[in-house]
């Protein structure tokens, strides 16, 4: 029956029908358009014949169009390999275009599925430039919120279709968030031979990440170089936000030395470099803030530390980033406990604990008050 439903359309009509069946999430008239080349003012009635024939399901009230689940691979099967990629290709380009106007609401996901979807359809199409690209946002996302196993997971499956300097970056940032410095080691290692040009974001992610582990280690006065290194870098390629997060990290190293006027310096050096940069909260950098009110914890400045704590746990909450928030609140319950509150430094501890054992993360068995943070 079905076959035959399919054999009464035009030519044009299959073909466009063909296309369509990409798309694995309801579309608007424009997304079927996009993907089968037919002018949007002639789809309307293209698609109407197809949900006559109950190939398509139409929702009036949010005007989206979504192919029969059971048809989509009989349907989509029918076109040739060559013409499967270019509807996979230009089905990615809809729906990063939706997102990138903050519309992905018209598809009914939220910004993570619809990034997903389209990095999706670009693996599909072979388009791995712009695949890559998808990646290293997710990877961002994902290391906020602690799902270091969805970074290594996305960032191997791309490494398939060729090993990227990024991909293998973002990898070993994900293992250095959950302490395992010896696989950190190796991605950024990799990383280092796959780069054509040191002077470049990579180059200063790959330098930052390994500073970092030398930071840990207590191996100081190298990891106080490499940071220089990336200042420099940072200063080359003209990304002021790479080199106030390196100054972060120098600023952890003269707090871990007890040498806090000279890290609270830095980090009110940080902030400078980020207001010139962020115009929304959202945008600036809270490990700086978290950083600022642990010192001022140190000194015994409890009403500075509380505000610096809770403007970095504002913003953490709103970039859902759990390694920042969970570190917050345990600084927050010392705050408590040095106010003689114990019930509240309790209740704080034990979120903290919580949300850092949630994500996996190394501090939760061992937390420390200055947190870092990635490029």
């Amino acid at each position: 029956i079905t076959e035959r439903l399919f054999s009464y359309l035009s030519p044009e009509s299959q073909g466009a029908l063909c296309r369509a069946a990409v798309f694995t999430v309801p579309v608007n008239l424009e997304g079927f358009s996009a993907v089968s080349g037919v002018p949007q003012q002639r789809m309307s009635g293209l698609a109407g014949e197809w949900r006559n024939r109950a190939f398509v399901y139409h929702d009036p009230e949010k005007s989206i169009w979504t192919v029969f689940g059971i048809l989509r691979v009989w349907l989509f099967s029918k076109l040739s390999v060559e013409d499967q990629e270019v509807a996979h290709k230009a089905a990615g380009d809809l729906i990063y275009r939706l997102l990138k106007q903050r519309n992905e609401a018209s598809l009914g996901l939220n910004w993570i599925d619809c990034l997903l979807e389209a990095r999706n359809h670009y693996v599909m199409g072979r388009d791995i430039n712009k695949a890559r690209g998808a990646t290293n946002t997710l990877s961002t996302f994902y290391l906020y919120t602690g799902n270091y196993k969805n970074v290594i997971n996305i960032n191997d499956d791309i490494n398939k279709f060729g090993e990227y300097p990024n991909s293998c970056v973002r990898i070993g940032q994900a293992y250095l968030n959950q302490g395992n410095q010896s696989e950190a080691i190796k991605h950024f290692e990799k990383a280092k031979s796959l780069i054509q040009n040191p002077i470049s974001h990579e180059g200063a992610a790959i330098i930052h990440g390994l500073a970092q582990i030398e930071r840990i280690k207590g191996n100081h006065e190298i990891a106080r170089k490499m940071f220089q290194s990336v200042i420099e870098i940072s200063r080359q390629i003209n990304d002021p936000r790479i080199e106030g997060h390196a100054i972060g990290e120098l600023a952890i190293i003269d707090h871990d030395e007890g040498k806090l006027d000279d890290a609270l310096n830095k980090l009110f050096l940080a902030t400078e470099i980020e207001s010139k940069i962020s115009n929304k909260h959202r945008d600036q950098n809270p490990s700086i803030l978290h950083n600022i009110g642990s010192i001022y914890m140190r000194k015994k400045e409890y009403d500075k530390s509380l505000y610096y704590f809770l403007e970095a746990l504002k913003i953490e909450q709103n970039r859902s980033d759990k390694y920042g928030e969970g570190m917050t609140f345990f600084l927050l319950a010392n705050v408590a406990l040095h106010l003689k509150k114990p019930d509240c430094c309790l209740r704080l501890s034990v979120l903290s604990i919580a949300i850092l054992k949630s994500i996996g993360h190394y501090y939760f068995r061992e937390i420390e008050p200055i947190v870092s943070s990635n490029i």
